[in-house]
Order: C-alpha cells, then structure tokens, then sequence
C-alpha cells in the first residue's frame, strides 16, 4: 500500500497493525531516530520517501507550515516534504480503527507530498491541516 515511518510518538504495536494491512512501516525505533527533534524525523521521513505517521499533529503542522517558507527566504528550492498523516492517541482512537482510517485516506490520496493530513474525531473523517 504505502511506505510510512512512524515518529518516536508511535506505539511499536500500531505499526505491526499497519503491516498486517499490508504497508511497507519502518518505526523511528527500528531506524535509530527514536530521540532526533520532529524537525529531524520529518527530515528523515523525505529522506526516506516515506509518509511520517505520528500523533502530534499540531507540532508538524508548524514544521510543515515552516518548510518552504524557509527555503524560499534563503534562497533555496523549494523541495517537498513526503507528507504526514496525525492520528489521536491510541485511547482516542484504537489502533485497528486509525489504521482502516488511514487505508481509505491512501486509498482515495497518493502520494501526499507537501500535506498534512489529521483525522478528526469530531468530524468522523480526515481533514488537510497543509
């Protein structure tokens, strides 16, 4: 389906639900990036050409908002981010449930360059933060 990288928010199990639905999953854990700051895990993430999973939506929000408005600033290109999916906590919203909300948004939405996806419990669907 897609290959995701899990932040140092992610619990290990969510991601062995995630490869049982059949997604290439590499965890911050398993990468050796367990303590990096969120700017370095979405950094990562693009490296990687993955879609970064975490629960802190709101941090990688300011982090993705920051992205090319930096680089055109200094004079860089502007380069994509691989994009980043925000689930509630697990007590929020079980793991099984996260992961059959992210399939239908994979589903229906790839690649997700430059955008920031956060499931709303509220609205009952994802919303684009970016």
């Amino acid at each position: 389906m897609a290959a995701l990288y899990l932040d140092a928010d992610i619990m290990p199990d969510f991601g062995q639900t995630l490869l049982a639905r059949r997604h290439d999953v590499l965890t911050a854990r398993d990468h050796g990036t367990l303590t990096v700051t969120d700017a370095e895990q979405l950094l990562e993430a693009t490296r990687l050409r993955r879609i970064l999973v975490t629960h802190n939506g709101k941090d990688f929000r300011t982090l993705c908002q920051a992205w090319p408005i930096w680089r055109r600033d200094w004079g860089l290109v502007v380069a994509a981010h691989a994009g980043v999916i925000a689930v509630p906590q697990q007590s929020r919203l079980p793991y099984p449930d996260a992961a059959a909300h992210i399939d239908r948004l994979l589903a229906s939405r790839q690649p997700l360059w430059n955008e920031l996806w956060y499931f709303d419990l509220h609205e009952g669907d994802w919303v684009q933060q970016i």
